[in-house]
């Protein structure tokens, strides 16, 4: 019979209502105990649909931006390898253009977002309210350099439509030092001259661990909550098909 194909966990379900059913349907007679009555009643509440709050948003944002910052970063650095392994400093100057059709904003825009990085000074006179905040989070982490506070990754709301979320960068791989080093050590003379205008004065002169800037994710809130949502259906169609795993006694 179809019905007994059902998860143990569903029939469970099924069961308790039908048997409340019939006890409302009787009335007048003395209450009984359900069979397995609290496993039954966690098994409903657990089918509840619960209210998504502020804590899960922030704890969802840092969770999809650290994924598709890490994704940027390893991307970022496979290119640059092939690039230098083979001698070709120039090209690996292009690796900018090249994650802008790369697999990380195709994740990016799974979410609603956008994804960039930047130095010490922030690039442009956006006056947005995001790209205020952006700026006001890089000049944070400078305070927090200067003082030698450890720089974590931020979420940071705009009202209620975006959220962003800030990583500092750090030169922690050899391979960015080879642009971003310094000259006459890491930068050969040759190198220093194939580099964009002012690039030597405002992104080079770095040594392995320093701080030089921010990656940032801007996500569209209605991106995060979506996230959210997909997880819920897909834990509540896991756990029905599949249920909690028994406790084995020792």
């Amino acid at each position: 019979m179809l019905i007994c194909s059902l998860p143990r966990k569903l029939l469970l379900v099924i069961s308790f209502f039908l048997q409340l059913g019939s006890l409302i349907l009787i009335g007048g007679c003395e209450p009984k105990k359900l069979p397995n009555g609290k496993e039954m009643a966690a098994e409903v509440e657990r089918h509840q649909v619960k209210r998504i709050t502020g804590p899960m948003i922030i704890q969802e944002t840092h969770r999809v931006g650290d994924s598709i910052l890490r994704k940027a970063d390893q991307q970022m650095l496979q290119f640059l390898k092939n690039k230098l392994d083979s001698g070709n400093f120039e090209q690996a100057l292009q690796y900018r253009q090249k994650m802008q059709d790369s697999a990380v904003n195709q994740m990016a825009k799974k979410y609603q977002a956008q994804v960039g990085r930047t130095g010490k000074t922030w690039p442009n006179a956006a006056t947005d309210p995001a790209s205020l905040l952006l700026q006001e989070q890089l000049q944070q982490y400078q305070a927090f350099q200067k003082q030698k506070q450890p720089l974590k990754p931020q979420v940071i709301r705009v009202g209620t439509t975006e959220l962003l979320y800030t990583k500092p960068i750090f030169m922690a791989n050899p391979l960015c030092l080879q642009c971003h080093g310094q000259p006459g050590k890491t930068l050969s003379p040759e190198e220093q001259k194939l580099l964009p205008k002012d690039f030597a004065s405002t992104h080079a002169g770095y040594q392995t661990g320093d701080w030089a800037g921010m990656w940032y994710v801007r996500f569209k809130s209605k991106g995060i909550l979506e996230s959210l949502t997909q997880k819920r259906k897909r834990s509540r169609i896991a756990q029905a098909l599949f249920g909690k795993q028994d406790s084995v006694k020792k």
